[in-house]
């Protein structure tokens, strides 16, 4: 199987160096398994900035002499719990059709391309040094350059076979400041396609999220996360999909609760047997809960 390749790729591009470390995220969207390699003598930085654009500059001094490498296996189970039920059982998902343009299943689910991917990234990373708290995968910033891969690719909650790669240059961090959350990601690259009724792009994202879990209030603007990304034809560079997540939490006495709402839409995206008729708008619908 072509996924035997994928975590054989993964396995292979990790050193087995005593200065190796193996960090991991659960999560029913996006879980991830890494391995951290020290490229010098130097452990990752721990650094006490609570600016924003001081991390920056401290991340993009050395953007030129890559200090880490990191090798990272993520798979996506609801999206990938998505096409399951869609090719083995139809009946209960046409269950979740609210009407002709909506099923339930598919909100659930949309805004993944692809059930599983292995990441390389070559760069530099800085620990944010917090309080009593021990090392995570989050409370990292990361400048650097990534190389990803894999074999299948998702639409409208079908699998299809695509050798795809993509190349991008990022900028990202998450940290936690006591009841604060921040998180932030920019980042633009490239994407190739082997099955040809897909197009091959050129894109930028941007994520931004700030949650206080102090923040009891239920107004609107509170506690918002928002994730935008853009892809154009890398032939004619017209515009070829959009996709808009805004994320709203509420803090509660048990935990967190989250609602994502956001739209992803194509045109002229797909080409031959995977073309639609028109431009092709799916509602994204992303609810969860934190301990």
């Amino acid at each position: 199987m072509r996924i035997v390749l994928i975590v054989w790729i993964f396995l292979i591009s990790v050193p087995a160096v005593a200065d190796m470390s193996i960090e991991y995220e659960l999560d029913p969207y996006y879980s991830n398994i890494g391995a951290y390699v020290p490229l010098t003598d130097q452990p990752i930085e721990e650094v006490d900035l609570e600016k924003e654009e001081r991390i920056y500059r401290k991340i993009l001094k050395d953007a030129l002499t890559p200090k880490f490498f990191l090798a990272e296996l993520s798979v996506n189970p609801l999206p990938i719990l998505g096409t399951w039920l869609k090719d083995q059982q139809q009946g209960f998902y046409d269950q979740g059709e609210i009407d002709d343009d909506f099923n339930l299943i598919q909100a659930l689910t949309e805004g993944f391309e692809e059930p599983y991917a292995v990441s390389l990234f070559v760069g530099n990373i800085i620990r944010f040094k917090l309080p009593d708290q021990p090392p995570k995968a989050i409370n990292k910033g990361y400048f650097g350059y990534v190389i990803s891969l894999g074999d299948q690719h998702i639409k409208d909650n079908v699998l299809i076979d695509d050798d795809w790669y993509e190349i991008e240059i990022k900028l990202k961090g998450d940290r936690r400041l006591g009841t604060v959350y921040h998180s932030w990601s920019y980042r633009i690259g490239v994407k190739r396609h082997d099955n040809r009724e897909i197009a091959d792009t050129r894109y930028f994202g941007i994520r931004r999220e700030l949650f206080n879990s102090e923040v009891k209030s239920y107004r609107l603007l509170e506690n918002i996360g928002i994730d935008l990304r853009v892809d154009f034809s890398d032939d004619n560079l017209k515009l070829v999909q959009s996709q808009l997540i805004v994320e709203k939490q509420w803090p509660a006495s048990a935990g967190v609760f989250s609602l994502g709402v956001g739209l992803n839409s194509t045109r002229d995206k797909y080409t031959g047997s995977l073309a639609d008729d028109e431009a092709d708008t799916s509602l994204i619908l992303r609810p969860g809960f934190k301990f």
